[in-house]
């Protein structure tokens, strides 16, 4: 993703976002003047990206997300998990939302601090995420479809992504 073909002065940071995702020919639809969602393919599935600006604050919010449904004895499971998974993290969060049955992964990014915005970086964000995801998808999926302990499933599921690098 090169940032040489874009005028950045006065270029609104979802209409970068949606420089990225027309680049990448990902499916997105805008949301609003400050948010865009759009599906981005990842190594084990497709996830829904939802990008939103805080003009405001000067954060740029992130959530990558996908559709999990584990059964009522299996949440322990995979909340016991996602604290695993979150603590291995030096940046973002994974949680559950209950009521859409998704698993999402957020981080904010405060724009004051970094600097100017501009589509590589912005690449740059989203592919983080999706790596994330990507990361410890196979733990969490073994936590709620096999009989392996949360530590077991994260311990597969990290051997596995060495196992492919």
């Amino acid at each position: 993703m090169s940032d040489d073909h874009v005028v950045l002065d006065d270029v609104e940071p979802i209409d970068l976002v949606e420089s990225v995702a027309s680049v990448r020919k990902w499916d997105f639809e805008r949301l609003g003047s400050d948010k865009i969602s759009m599906v981005a393919a990842g190594q084990w599935r497709s996830y829904q990206v939802l990008l939103s600006w805080s003009d405001f604050q000067k954060i740029l919010r992130l959530t990558c997300s996908f559709e999990i449904v584990p059964a009522k004895t299996k949440r322990p499971m995979l909340f016991e998990t996602i604290n695993l998974c979150n603590e291995m993290m030096t940046t973002g969060a994974f949680y559950f939302c209950e009521d859409q049955q998704k698993l999402i992964f957020r981080y904010g990014f405060p724009m004051r601090e970094m600097g100017q915005l501009t589509p590589r970086l912005i690449d740059t964000l989203i592919a983080n995420a999706l790596r994330q995801c990507d990361r410890f998808y196979p733990a969490f999926q073994l936590a709620i479809w096999s009989s392996r302990t949360p530590k077991e499933a994260l311990n597969v599921a990290i051997a596995e992504a060495y196992g492919h690098a």
